[in-house]
């Protein structure tokens, strides 16, 4: 069976979208840095609100919560990770921008 990355839809028993934000698709790379001090990673953008972003990356000791610095085309300043998805090698998470922005 194969599935297509960019088709991703919802289960049918899945909780109705909560989100008060659309989303538009984004390209491009960008860096996070926690604001711990425990180095820059780079990510993969994969989408963009008003208020945050989603990215993908490489950092499992991201917990939900944490603060960190970022920068991509479309933003910058500090964001809070509001959750995280392992998939494999790559973890996929979801940002909330609490100052900076563009």
């Amino acid at each position: 069976m194969s599935r297509k990355l960019s088709g991703y839809s919802e289960p049918r028993d899945a909780p109705a979208n909560r989100r008060r934000e659309s989303r538009k698709l984004a390209a491009g790379t960008g860096w996070m840095e926690p604001l711990d001090g425990t180095g820059r990673e780079e990510f993969r953008l994969m989408d963009t609100s008003p208020s945050g972003f989603r990215a993908c990356h490489r950092c499992r000791a991201l917990s939900a919560g944490e603060r960190v610095r970022f920068h991509h085309a479309r933003a910058e300043g500090v964001a809070v990770s509001i959750w995280n998805r392992v998939m494999g090698d790559d973890v996929e998470s979801g940002f909330l921008i609490v100052s900076g922005g563009k």
